[in-house]
């Protein structure tokens, strides 16, 4: 087994974070200029959610193929060749997008999308199966938070510059701009080393066979009490979380009254906590028990939902509203960071690397399907009365259930060890 030194390591990282920075940020950018140009050329609501509406489709219908393929090619390959795919994808989007006007920009714009949703989780996954090729095992925790802490602050930042850059640029300078970046990411993952990077199916089997080799990934899962149950925790964490998407606009500024500036100063809170908890983690030593580490976390998640029930029913004054419902935010987003990271180690560490592209294609997909579902239920249960109360049962609920499994998460996580 080929050893990566520290110092090779730490390199990686930084090539790493600076590429998952550079392609976040303009990719941030971009969707959010697309959204503002379906907005003013459709004046279609669904403009800023089409990409959100398209990924998860795209996952479902592909994952059991992306898992295989994961796990059948070089992972390096892999990502230069979609990193490829999404260049060319990119370059035919600006050449044919001038061609239509009004709400034909919708169809080119959906292709698009169908081959961006594609090799964004092809290379997703494949980065998830590698990161054992580019880092040691000291290294695994800094190079998932610092990497996490990077698309965060993208996510932060993004959108402001978009706004500010869009009526100077126009539409046509942001695929520009996501063109150059993309471009300079592609160039970053060229120079980077990937050591012992060999598929781990070496063989192309029938359709049959190959539904066969994928059921693998999703039976260790099954027969893994700990990862199932935190799989399942995953799951239920982004359902309840769309409740925090569609109902805080709604509560803040339909029912409390408080303004968008209210909710984009809340917004930015939780961002923040995502941002501080996941550097925090790159400070802090390594996680050797994970489940205290879940368990604390998820019934915290729920304390915060509840919190944030009674900053939104009390009718606090604005300054206390900014500063209460700001902390609770800003809990919510640390919360997360110390669930969403230390999850990704665990997968590092505990997946067979055989299996990796397969067990991190079914788990994105499971997460990624469950946001859309819960925000289809509670953008229908945040229209009737009193809806607020809403984030006390979520809150609820979360407590309950990381109280239910506490017994047999730190159980199933001491017989795996």
């Amino acid at each position: 087994m080929i050893m990566i030194t520290n110092r090779q390591s730490v390199r990686q990282i930084c090539k790493d974070v600076v590429s998952n920075l550079l392609s976040s940020f303009s990719g941030d950018m971009f969707a959010f200029a697309m959204g503002l140009m379906l907005l003013n050329e459709t004046g279609l609501a669904l403009s800023f959610g089409l990409s959100m509406v398209i990924t998860p489709i795209v996952n479902l219908l592909g994952f059991v193929p992306i898992g295989n393929l994961v796990d059948q090619q070089p992972h390096r390959r892999l990502m230069i060749i979609f990193s490829l795919v999404r260049l060319l994808a990119l370059l035919g989007y600006a050449l044919v997008i001038t061609k239509f006007t009004g709400r034909a920009k919708i169809l080119p714009t959906i292709i698009f999308l169908v081959i961006n949703a594609w090799s964004t989780t092809v290379n997703t996954t494949a980065y998830t199966a590698a990161v054992q090729e580019l880092v040691n095992a000291r290294h695994i925790q800094s190079l998932q938070s610092l990497t996490q802490a990077a698309a965060t602050f993208a996510s932060l930042f993004a959108p402001i510059a978009a706004t500010v850059l869009y009526d100077w640029i126009g539409f046509k300078g942001f695929i520009l701009l996501e063109f150059a970046a993309n471009v300079g990411a592609f160039l970053l993952l060229l120079s980077m080393k990937f050591f012992d990077n060999t598929p781990t199916l070496t063989t192309n089997p029938g359709p049959r066979s190959r539904y066969k080799q994928f059921l693998s990934g999703t039976n260790f899962i099954r027969q893994n009490k700990f990862l199932l149950l935190i799989v399942s925790l995953a799951i239920l964490i982004n359902f309840f979380y769309a409740a925090l998407t569609v109902g805080l606009p709604y509560a803040v500024i339909q029912v409390d009254h408080y303004g968008k500036a209210a909710l984009a100063f809340l917004n930015t809170l939780i961002a923040v906590g995502l941002c501080i908890g996941n550097l925090s983690l790159n400070f802090l030593p390594k996680i050797k028990r994970l489940s205290p580490i879940l368990l604390v976390n998820t019934i915290v998640l729920g304390i915060s939902y509840m919190a944030l029930f009674t900053v939104l029913v009390l009718k606090l004054s604005r300054p206390l509203f900014y500063g209460l419902g700001g902390l609770v935010m800003f809990l919510i987003g640390l919360t997360l960071a110390f669930l969403n990271t230390p999850l990704m180690v665990y997968f590092q560490e505990h997946v067979p690397k055989n299996l990796l592209g397969r067990v991190a294609v079914t788990f994105t997909t499971a997460v990624q399907t469950s946001m859309p579902l819960g925000a289809l239920l509670f953008s229908s249960l945040f229209q009737l009365p009193h809806s607020q109360w809403l984030f006390l049962g979520c809150g609820g609920c979360i407590i309950a259930v990381a109280v239910a499994s506490s017994k047999s998460a730190i159980l199933s996580e001491h017989d795996l060890s």
